[in-house]
């Protein structure tokens, strides 16, 4: 065997794995530099989209607290296709409500909804449906505080609205965000015994 022969066959080879290696290296850095530097910025917009979506439903000014300290996803051990995020809001320094931000598909795009629960009694206290493209007079009235005011007090296991004709597209949509909401809540153990 001519190890010479056999050394300058495979002596490419290993020069061109050798630097792949210090490449991947290097991406893996810097991928890693750039996360580092834009982690406190993503985390601190994070903090602001949280408080502006809850001050639709509870203000700070009426002695609302947010819980920013509360990682993202804390309230989730599985994926759950509409939940975004669950926020945690206390008054007088006692958890109060804890708030789903949601999104679900629409008639004519997505529908953005946050939807606070008791975790005490388990019933809707608050609901707003913050972005939306449904149609003006038709699908848009669920989003009327009329409408949101039939399913404030309802049990999250009972989520009951009713159905207006020709929007069966953005009912179905709720229908099924608020099953979602359902499924998470008694998946995950959202409720507290107190």
């Amino acid at each position: 065997m001519n190890f010479k022969k056999l050394w300058k066959n495979t002596k490419q080879p290993l020069y061109f794995a050798g630097y792949l290696a210090v490449l991947g290296m290097l991406v893996t850095g810097v991928a890693i530099s750039g996360y580092n530097l834009a982690a406190p910025k993503i985390e601190e917009n994070r903090q602001v989209k949280i408080r502006d979506n809850v001050a639709l439903l509870f203000s700070a000014e009426d002695g609302f607290e947010t819980n920013l300290e509360l990682p993202p996803n804390s309230y989730q051990q599985l994926n759950y296709d509409l939940v975004d995020e669950v926020y945690e809001v206390s008054k007088d320094g006692e958890l109060f409500a804890v708030i789903y931000d949601m999104q679900t598909a629409g008639r004519n795009g997505t529908i953005n909804a946050l939807v606070a629960i008791n975790p005490y009694t388990d019933v809707i206290i608050g609901a707003v449906y913050y972005n939306h493209s449904e149609t003006p007079g038709k699908g848009s009235i669920y989003a009327e505080e009329e409408r949101i005011n039939q399913i404030i007090g309802d049990p999250v296991s009972d989520v009951e609205f009713d159905v207006i004709a020709s929007v069966s597209t953005t009912y179905n949509a709720l229908d099924k965000m608020y099953a979602a909401i359902k499924e998470h809540y008694e998946n995950e153990g959202v409720h507290i015994d107190g």
